[in-house]
C-alpha cells in the first residue's frame, strides 16, 4: 500500500516539479535525491519518517524524474537554481519550519538553500562536495548558522574530504558521521543505522 501522495507544483521560474508528499502532523522535512536519480531513491526512509509523525517530501529536482526539463542539458546556472525547487516545495507543505536532507547534488543545493532562508531548522548532508556541477558549498558554509550533520563514507573520494573541510567550517552545532565502506549519497543507507542516526539528530533539533 502506498503511503505518499503524488503531487505536483510549479517554481518561481515555471517548472512543473513532481514530488511525493508523506502528510504528517510533526516537523516538514524535505528530501533531495542524488545527480541522474529521482525521489523514489527515499521511499523506504520517507516511509519511516512519516510513521514518526513527520510531514514529508521528497521531490524530483528540476531536470530529474517526472519533473520538468532535462538536465543532460543543464549549465551551472541550470543547476544552482534548484534552490528554486526546494523554496517550491516549502510553499507547497505551508510550513514555515522545516528540515533539509540531501544527497550529493541534492546535499549542496540544501546548504544553499538554507543559508538564503532562516525558517530552515537544520540540515543533513550526505556525500556533499566543495562543487558539483557549479553548486559551490565551501562559501555557503559560511554564511549558515544553524544544525547540520554530514554523512559521508572513507572510499568516497569525491565527498569525504570535502565533508571534513565542511564540518571544520561549520557551527558549533554540528555532527559528522563518517563510514569505512559505504558508497556514495543515499547508496549509504546500506548502512543499518544510517536511518536511526538521522532521525535521532532531527529530533533533538525539532
Amino acid at each position: 500500500m502506498k503511503i505518499g501522495k503524488d503531487v505536483t507544483f510549479k517554481t518561481e521560474d515555471n517548472v512543473r516539479i513532481a514530488a511525493t508528499h508523506y502528510m504528517g502532523k510533526g516537523d516538514a522535512v524535505i528530501l533531495l535525491h542524488m545527480l541522474s536519480r529521482d525521489r523514489r531513491d527515499w521511499d523506504s526512509f520517507a516511509e519511516k519518517l512519516n510513521s514518526l509523525g513527520y510531514n514529508v517530501i521528497a521531490i524530483d529536482l528540476r531536470g530529474h524524474g517526472e519533473s520538468e526539463l532535462d538536465f543532460l542539458k543543464f549549465n551551472s546556472t541550470d543547476y544552482n537554481n534548484m534552490v528554486k525547487d526546494v523554496a517550491a516545495a516549502k510553499k507547497y507543505l505551508k510550513k514555515s519550519k522545516i528540515f533539509i536532507i540531501g544527497a550529493s547534488i541534492g546535499a549542496n543545493v540544501a546548504l544553499n538553500y538554507a543559508v538564503k532562508d532562516k525558517d530552515v531548522k537544520g540540515i543533513v548532508l550526505l556525500s556533499p562536495g566543495a562543487d558539483y556541477r557549479g553548486v559551490d558549498t565551501l562559501k555557503a558554509i559560511m554564511k549558515y548558522d544553524r544544525p547540520i550533520m554530514i554523512v559521508s563514507s572513507e572510499d568516497d573520494f569525491q565527498s569525504i574530504g570535502a565533508s571534513r573541510q565542511l564540518y571544520s567550517f561549520a557551527g558549533k552545532e554540528r555532527d559528522l558521521k563518517e563510514y569505512g565502506d559505504a558508497g556514495h549519497g543515499t547508496n549509504m543507507f546500506s548502512q543499518p543505522d544510517l536511518s536511526d542516526s538521522i532521525i535521532d539528530w532531527l529530533d533533538k533539533y525539532k
